[in-house]
């Protein structure tokens, strides 16, 4: 009955066997791994078939049974079938009763040995087949001990990888957070540093305005002054002509009647034009490249922007107008005295403008009137911003609203009009004021129509006297030609105002276009600092996509590998609880499992940023640049002198490139050569390209008169006092470039050679402006390249004669080349 059930549970074991058998081995499945296809293989022959059976690039392979496409990675443990084909190496021979005997599938057999190739308990039956023949058989009994040690060591090790593993993810986790933290203040510490840069430019743009403003304002006020000088000399010209064309129409005695007084005013009268005045503006704004700054913190753009000294017009003074006064002498007769009255009154209250009597006379607080209609009229030369206009007599400003009818002067006009002159008193003109007689003859001396008692008196003793009538042609001539003179100087006066009013004009768009011009490149200035704070915010946030990414592939990569330790630490706890015979049931798939186990940790990551965004000192540039752009204002046009030039140098057809060329066999060079021009005063600037050279040395030269050495260096030597001639003391203020990296001043010392200053350079220089101030006695280097950083300054140099810019392209064959200006 024993043997019938046991054939019978074997037999079911038969049926439900192709279930759980791996299509690949054809054996009972060991660590079953599924597809998503729904098939299963043991995992050593799926691992084997993937490597054979691998598709392109992306690790493919396809499934043995139906061909679906699959990834290793994508494979996960089929925990039931795994203990559904352990339990199929089972059989119970009684319901509820423990394990008594496992039988071999093959064979039906007791397995009571160990195969430790195989790593699994056969029978007898399958140590004698060729599977087994020649393998390592042992009792059970004798290989369980080894086995349990060893399964306790593997499940050491994977719980301490475990532990490893989620240490790992917690400092992943940690180093997430950092990030994340890290981010916040270092946008916002570059949102601040970029608002600084535009306060910066905010600065230097009300800087420039005001500087702007400061220069509108003085030339509109030299431009008003000359104006207003003009308006003066026009209105002094005005009555002068006036006076001249009364005197032209009038009667013999009116012309020649104090003729002396208004001929010297118009002989002696020439029109003051105005000193220059500003035409263009002194200095325009120049933006830097600011793009480069940003971008290398060493590039420079080479702006000049040079504009002549505007001269300041002189004191302003006015015409020295002489105002005609009728002499007051006691006269004799009434007559006399009644015509003396009347001409006086008549003068006092005739209007200064049109010179009629005055009609609804207005009057100034400086004391004269003028006619309502005429002061009105005069109003069209304010020139102040509150309307203030000035006295066409004395020049004194009043406000048109602070006029004030003088009624009493009006009164004064009604009576002098009411006095009817006979024919009779009209002849009292033509009498002398001091005698009464008639007025007939010409005093030359005093130029002024006289009587005969006149003529008799001590006055006129020994002056050459005419008849009125001898004279009168010659002095309406003269007249007549100040007349025509002092009428184109009033023209050539209208012309210049109206210059002056296109020039003020012209002025004041310049202004604003040079105000819009300023608030365009620097709100160019700012575009560039937008898209540059762009540029770094999106380089941070790609910084931190990416680092954010491999931390979250890393644990994830953390999390499947704890996932895979906890099953195999699983399997392993379980199957530490079992019987010897059911550990040693199957050991080969589990213990190849534990031994080759190695946790993938993941690659570096750092928890702080790769690159931080560290802001360029952009007041400390802006001020370099205009320190430069300050010595270019001296810029000199300057070439390479060829009548000094020596065998062994190479200088360009425009005088403007030099080199050195060895020459055989001469074993002494002279380098040296100077510039076309020298200098015995003033500021002097220029530039040499050095970007191709290897060795130089450039600055001034001053002849020592008691210096007569002959200097000279050998070629493919190098000895010690080659430099000896570059010191101060022989004249030379230089600096140079030897070795491709040594930069050197030379100053003068105690001993035979120079003091060599060793130079630092951040940035090595292309080019290289020199700055020669004779009167301040200092030589200045500026590294071009460096937007106008400052490379060494002679101070308290001696020139005691002319000095020459000195270049020498010493023995490296490549040229220097002159620039010129503005390039």
């Amino acid at each position: 009955g024993a043997r019938r059930m046991a054939t019978m549970t074997s037999a079911v074991l038969v049926d439900i066997q192709d279930e759980v058998t791996c299509p690949i081995c054809l054996e009972l499945l060991k660590e079953p791994l599924s597809i998503d296809c729904g098939h299963s293989f043991c995992q050593a022959c799926i691992t084997e078939n993937s490597k054979e059976s691998q598709i392109g690039q992306e690790e493919e392979s396809s499934c043995p049974v139906c061909q679906t496409s699959y990834q290793l990675r994508n494979l996960r443990p089929n925990r039931h079938l795994a203990n559904i084909a352990e339990r199929l190496r089972e059989v119970v021979l009684g319901s509820g009763e423990p394990l008594k005997v496992i039988l071999c599938a093959h064979h039906r057999e007791k397995l009571q040995l160990f195969c430790k190739e195989d790593g699994k308990l056969i029978c007898w039956l399958c140590e004698r087949s060729q599977e087994h023949r020649g393998h390592h058989t042992f009792l059970m009994e004798e290989v369980a001990q080894e086995y349990q040690e060893k399964f306790q060591e593997s499940l050491k090790r994977l719980r301490q990888e475990q532990q490893e593993a989620e240490k790992l993810k917690a400092v992943i986790i940690e180093k997430r957070t950092s990030w994340k933290n890290q981010m916040e203040p270092e946008r916002h510490r570059i949102q601040t540093e970029f608002n600084q840069l535009r306060s910066i430019l905010d600065k230097e743009e009300q800087r420039q305005l005001k500087k702007l403003e400061e220069e509108e304002r003085k030339g509109l006020n030299i431009m008003e002054e000359a104006e207003d000088e003009l308006a003066h000399q026009s209105q002094a010209l005005k009555e002068l002509i006036s006076d001249l064309e009364r005197r032209c129409q009038g009667s013999t005695v009116e012309l020649l009647q104090d003729v002396s007084d208004v001929t010297e005013r118009s002989e002696y009268w020439a029109l003051k034009k105005p000193e220059d005045l500003p035409t263009k503006l002194k200095s325009a704004f120049r933006a830097p490249d600011l793009k480069k700054m940003l971008r290398v913190f060493r590039e420079l753009t080479d702006v000049q922007s040079y504009w002549g000294k505007c001269c300041l017009p002189g004191s302003r003074t006015r015409p020295n107008t002489k105002v005609s006064h009728i002499r007051h002498e006691e006269t004799r007769g009434a007559a006399a005295m009644a015509l003396k009255f009347l001409v006086n009154m008549k003068e006092k209250v005739t209007c200064a403008i049109c010179l009629e009597l005055l009609t609804e006379p207005l009057s100034l607080n400086c004391g004269h009137s003028f006619c309502q209609a005429c002061i009105t009229d005069n109003k069209a030369s304010e020139i102040g911003p509150g309307g203030e206009s000035s006295c066409p007599v004395c020049g004194v400003r009043y406000s048109f609203g602070n006029l004030w009818l003088n009624q009493h002067l009006a009164n004064i006009v009604e009576r002098v009009k009411e006095v009817k002159l006979s024919p009779e008193e009209g002849q009292k003109k033509d009498l002398c004021l001091s005698h009464g007689e008639r007025l007939r003859l010409f005093c030359k001396e005093d130029r002024k129509a006289i009587c005969q008692l006149c003529e008799w008196s001590r006055e006129h003793c020994g002056h050459q006297i005419f008849l009125m009538e001898e004279v009168v042609k010659e002095c309406q001539e003269k007249l007549q030609a100040a007349l025509d003179r002092l009428r184109r100087e009033h023209q050539e006066a209208e012309k210049l105002g109206s210059d002056i009013r296109e020039e003020r004009t012209s002025w004041k768009n310049q202004i604003q276009a040079e105000k819009q011009r300023i608030h365009t490149e620097f709100n160019q200035l700012r575009s560039i600092l937008d898209s540059e704070e762009q540029r770094e915010l999106q380089k941070l946030e790609e910084e931190e996509m990416k680092t954010l990414q491999d931390l979250a592939e890393a644990e994830n990569e953390l999390v499947q590998q704890s996932q895979l330790l906890k099953e195999l630490i699983s399997d392993l706890e379980r199957r530490s609880e079992w019987s010897a015979m059911e550990l040693l049931q199957d050991t080969s798939g589990i213990m190849k499992w534990s031994e080759v186990w190695t946790l993938k940790k993941p690659k570096t990551i750092s928890k702080k940023l790769k690159h931080g965004f560290h802001a360029p000192d952009l007041s400390g540039m802006l001020h370099m640049f205009k320190e430069l752009t300050r010595v270019q204002r001296y810029w000199v046009d300057m070439t390479f002198n060829p009548f000094n030039l020596n065998l062994n140098l190479n200088l360009s057809e425009d005088h403007r490139q030099l080199a050195s060329v060895p020459i055989w066999p001469i074993k002494y060079y002279n380098y040296g050569v100077l510039g076309s021009q020298y200098f015995s005063s003033g500021k002097h600037y220029w530039e040499i390209d050095v970007s191709k050279k290897t060795a130089w040395i450039l600055g001034v030269y001053c002849r020592k008169r008691s210096c007569n050495k002959k200097f000279g260096v050998r070629r493919g030597t190098n000895y010690p006092n080659a430099y000896s001639r570059f010191r101060p003391e022989n004249g030379y203020w230089v600096v140079s470039l030897q070795n491709e990296s040594e930069y050197n001043a030379f100053e003068d010392s105690s001993t035979s050679d120079p003091k060599v200053l060793t130079l630092s350079m951040a940035v090595p220089p292309r080019r290289v402006g020199v700055f020669l101030d004779y009167e301040a006695s200092t030589v200045s280097f500026f590294n071009v390249t460096n937007h106008g950083s400052l490379i060494y300054k002679f101070s308290k140099c001696h020139f005691s004669q002319t000095v020459y810019p000195y270049f020498n392209p010493w023995n490296c064959p490549a040229p220097m080349t002159l620039c010129p200006p503005s390039s």
